[in-house]
C-alpha cells in the first residue's frame, strides 16, 4: 500500500504520516506522528525532503534559551525515529551572527549534501543565508564561510531576505526565490 507523509506545524517538531485511506500509519514511530522538541521551546517545521533512503529531513527554526530562533534540523528514519547517526543525537542546530535564524527551505543536492536556505540578522541588516551540511551532519566546511553564505538585503524588518523556495542546479549552484 502506497503511504502518504503529512507535516503538521504545531508548537514542537510534530510529523504525521498518514496511509492513502487517511489513518495514522502505525508502522511511522508506531504511532503514525513523532513529536520532537527543541531546547525545550517553540520549534516550528518549515521544510521537508526525503532523502534516496528513505530517511526524513525536517527543518525549521527553534527558539534558544534566549528565545531567538535558530537554524534547526532533525533527521528521522523511515521508521519515525530519530537517526541518531545525524549531527548530535539525530540534531543539528546552526545560528548565524547570534541574532535569529528562521529556515524555511531544506533541500538535497545530487552528492546527499544538505542545503538549508532561510533569513538571518546582523545588527541592521535582513541576510539571505545558505548554510550547507554533510550528509551525516556535520558542517561543510568548503562551503562558504564555515559552511554559511550570506547575501546582505534591506534593513531589518523587512521581508526581503526571505527565501520561499531554491533549487539545486545540475552544476551545484542553488537557485533561491523569496521576497
Amino acid at each position: 500500500m502506497q503511504k502518504l507523509f503529512i507535516p503538521i506545524l504545531v508548537l514542537v517538531f510534530r510529523r504525521r504520516r498518514w496511509l492513502l485511506t487517511a489513518i495514522f500509519d502505525s508502522s511511522f514511530n508506531l504511532t503514525g506522528f513523532a513529536n520532537e522538541s527543541f531546547y525545550g521551546n517553540v520549534s516550528r517545521i518549515r521544510s521537508l525532503a526525503i532523502q534516496p533512503d528513505g530517511k526524513i529531513i525536517a527543518a525549521g527554526n527553534a527558539a534558544d534559551n534566549l528565545f531567538l530562533n535558530d537554524f534547526s534540523i532533525i533527521r528521522y528514519n523511515p521508521s519515525g525515529s530519530i537517526d541518531t547517526s545525524f549531527g548530535t543525537g539525530g540534531r543539528l542546530y546552526a545560528d548565524v551572527n547570534g541574532r535569529p535564524d528562521v529556515s524555511p527551505v531544506v533541500l538535497l543536492q545530487a552528492d546527499g549534501k544538505i542545503i538549508v536556505v532561510g533569513n538571518s540578522q546582523d545588527n541592521q541588516n535582513n541576510l539571505l543565508s545558505v548554510l550547507r551540511f554533510n550528509a551525516n551532519g556535520t558542517v561543510d566546511t568548503s562551503f562558504g564561510t564555515n559552511g554559511v553564505t550570506t547575501t546582505r538585503f534591506q534593513q531589518t524588518g523587512s521581508s526581503a531576505a526571505t527565501p520561499n523556495d531554491a533549487i539545486p542546479q545540475p552544476d551545484g549552484k542553488i537557485v533561491v526565490a523569496g521576497g
